[in-house]
């Protein structure tokens, strides 16, 4: 079988199996964010990750500064959707060691001010290169 084959939602269920999730998760695995009870607190800690890739969800005819943008927004759109209020995030970069910086810069660009416009502080994340294949 190939990844093509399956859902996203039958893919994780594969891979993790029946496992039992901890007492302190509420929302685990298939849904749009997972949502996580931190001791001493009334309000739950949402956690989202999610994918942009050029060539699936933006191609070169989009501005960089869109695709940042968008890059920021899926995942706020997910939290808003579990009734959440996003604070902060983490972004995650693989790129092409061959991209010119100043698309990066561009993508940055637009995704500070999403995050500016929707309160969003960025705090950290990674930046790694990746061959395209």
């Amino acid at each position: 079988m190939k990844l093509s084959q399956l859902s996203e939602t039958a893919l994780i269920a594969g891979l993790l199996g029946t496992r039992k999730v901890g007492r302190h998760v509420v929302v685990g695995p298939g849904d749009d964010c997972a949502a996580i009870r931190v001791s001493g607190h009334r309000e739950l800690l949402l956690l989202k990750a999610d994918s942009v890739v050029a060539g699936v969800h933006f191609d070169e005819t989009l501005a960089p500064a869109k695709a940042g943008r968008k890059a920021l927004c899926r995942a706020l759109s997910d939290i808003a959707a579990m009734g959440g209020r996003p604070a902060e995030a983490l972004v995650s970069v693989f790129s092409p060691p061959d991209a010119p910086v100043r698309f990066w810069q561009a993508f940055y660009h637009g995704l500070l001010a999403a995050a500016e416009e929707f309160g969003v502080e960025i705090v950290g994340g990674e930046m790694s290169s990746a061959p395209v294949r």
